[in-house]
């Protein structure tokens, strides 16, 4: 097949063949009868394209900038998509591509725990210093760059996960990110319910209601979500936004619900299990 097609194949496709090969490169430059400088350029181009989901429909602009693609590849692997995005936005030439992965080539990645997609978004925008960064192995460090450049557009769910997974005591990361302590601790109560569900049901629109199932046993957790997320009624039929959070905690982690937090007064229907 190579000798046959490769001539009439455009260089992301020879990259993509000879990254998918499973030959050596030199072997597969020998093989296709090409450079293997050429080919090597050409599988670095693929390779790049690859990490992005632009792979899956490779438009004109890709087609005929693949060494824009090719530059990319020396820069760190956890900052292609990033780069990708702004590469193609901006229709940068093969110059300005090198220029900019000379910038950025020897920029460490994040620690595993920090949200390394959005820091290299940030970074390439310009939105973000790698100054910063480079001290991430500190939390206090991680939470200045992203709590509090992004913690006033996140849902409340998503300031709990931040300091549920941010390996600080949550009193210290309140004072880190100037979040009052019980409204964000709250936040991540409402979170661990939420995150063992999340990819089967919809965030509520109201985190409270997942902060007072919290009180309930943890084993009762994924029912009473299942519950409330099925029925569209059921928050204002179980009158939970009148109940104070503080007994609506105590009666889920009771034995027993109290009626008339079952049965809406106005509905007129009969109290009835959760």
């Amino acid at each position: 097949m190579l000798c046959n097609t490769q001539s009439e194949l455009h260089p992301l496709e020879e990259g993509k063949h000879a990254a998918e090969s499973g030959m050596d490169l030199k072997a597969y430059a020998a093989a296709s009868g090409k450079p293997e400088d050429n080919q090597r350029l050409r599988k670095w181009a693929w390779t790049v394209l690859r990490s992005t989901d632009r792979h899956v429909s490779v438009d004109q602009w890709d087609r005929d900038h693949w060494r824009c693609y090719a530059e990319l590849h020396a820069a760190p692997q956890w900052l292609w998509p990033a780069l990708v995005e702004k590469m193609t936005t901006e229709a940068w030439t093969v110059a300005t591509t090198r220029e900019k992965v000379g910038r950025c080539k020897e920029w460490q990645e994040p620690p595993a725990w920090s949200d390394k997609p959005e820091i290299a978004v940030r970074l390439v925008a310009g939105e973000a210093r790698y100054a910063d960064i480079s001290r991430m192995g500190d939390a206090t460090a991680y939470m200045q760059l992203v709590l509090c450049n992004t913690q006033s557009e996140l849902h409340p769910l998503e300031e709990g996960k931040h300091a549920a997974e941010s390996g600080m005591d949550l009193k210290a990361y309140a004072a880190a990110s100037g979040k009052e302590y019980v409204a964000l601790h709250d936040k991540v109560k409402a979170w661990r319910v939420y995150s063992p569900v999340m990819h089967v049901h919809k965030a509520p629109a109201e985190f409270r209601h997942l902060t007072a199932i919290h009180a309930a046993p943890s084993w009762l957790w994924g029912a009473l979500v299942e519950k409330m997320t099925s029925e569209a009624r059921l928050v204002a039929a179980l009158g939970w936004n009148n109940v104070p959070p503080a007994e609506l905690s105590k009666g889920l982690a009771g034995e027993r619900t109290p009626v008339r937090w079952i049965s809406h007064p106005a509905a007129g229907n009969p109290a009835r299990p959760i």
